[in-house]
């Protein structure tokens, strides 16, 4: 926050990066004719080995530019892949016999928002498709701790169901007006939707499915105590045992780094196995080549 002529100006990531040149960037390696650009928020920066490094090693066709960075919610991610990819004159997306791809992951820095979160993934999506460029997405990884205010009470149903929505977003089982809450509302377009949908958060190789449930009938008493709540859901037991599972959509203990929300080095050689199967056949992946990659600083193949 800054203060000049006694008018306080609230500076935002997006304002920065409306702002910030253009990636000058390159892709170095041009034997290999499909390139990939990630685009996520601090778990797809993860400097110990990340998902993207673990499907870099597995798929021999791809070259992998990585651009996440710690912080970006959905509309920074998008200003950013415009100005790193969209916006870089270096790079040439329309060159034949070459195949761009983005492989978008996040969310979880806006997931409070979830109809904005959706609409800027969406328009993120768009923006790739109106320049060739294909899209394979990642849903947002299971998240979350007993700790975290979010995840606690009555509000872990708000936390689940936001989330929820996000990743159904990602795997298209969402029309536009369920996603965005607004009756009416027209189809999404091809443009607005990946190419392939991953789903990670259902995934039980992440989640911690054996974690010990919350009291139900206590649950069920402060949901019939919360007129709007009880107002929201029409079936309050349904509800109640909802929210006492919600432990089980955490992400597994093992897999956690320095928090119940980001994945350590075995976590995301997870996320990329999860996924390897769902990549696109051009990217030439070995997927069993996953449990044997050694990270040194960089992929090691065995």
């Amino acid at each position: 926050m800054r203060r000049a002529l006694g008018v306080v100006i609230l500076v935002t990531w997006a304002t920065v990066a409306m702002a910030a040149p253009p990636g000058t960037w390159r892709y170095r390696k041009p034997e290999k004719k499909v390139k990939v650009a990630v685009i996520a928020g601090s778990i797809g920066a993860w400097p110990s080995g990340s998902f993207s490094d673990f499907i870099g090693g597995a798929c021999p066709a791809i070259e992998v530019k990585n651009l996440s960075e710690v912080g970006l919610g959905a509309v920074d991610l998008k200003l950013k892949y415009k100005r790193e990819v969209i916006d870089n004159r270096g790079l040439r997306l329309s060159d034949k016999g070459v195949e761009h791809w983005l492989l978008a992951s996040g969310g979880l820095n806006s997931i409070g928002n979830a109809e904005l979160t959706i609409q800027h993934t969406a328009d993120l999506f768009a923006l790739a498709h109106g320049r060739g460029v294909k899209v394979v997405a990642l849903s947002v990884t299971p998240w979350g701790g007993d700790k975290d205010r979010r995840w606690q009470g009555l509000r872990a149903l708000e936390t689940f169901d936001k989330t929820r929505r996000v990743v159904d977003f990602v795997l298209g089982r969402l029309s536009r007006a369920e996603a965005l809450g607004k009756s009416g509302a027209p189809a999404w377009t091809a443009a607005e939707l990946p190419d392939v949908g991953v789903n990670l958060f259902d995934a039980p190789a992440l989640r911690q499915t054996d974690a010990k449930t919350r009291d139900v009938a206590l649950l069920r008493k402060a949901l019939g105590q919360k007129k709007a709540m009880a107002t929201r859901h029409a079936d309050l037991d349904a509800a109640a045992r909802r929210a006492a599972e919600v432990p089980r959509w955490f992400l597994k203990r093992e897999l956690r780094s320095f928090d119940p929300i980001h994945p350590n080095t075995e976590g995301h050689r997870a996320i990329a196995t999860i996924a390897c199967p769902s990549l696109p056949k051009s990217w030439q992946c070995d997927c069993a080549v996953i449990p044997r990659l050694v990270w040194k600083g960089h992929i090691e193949r065995p």
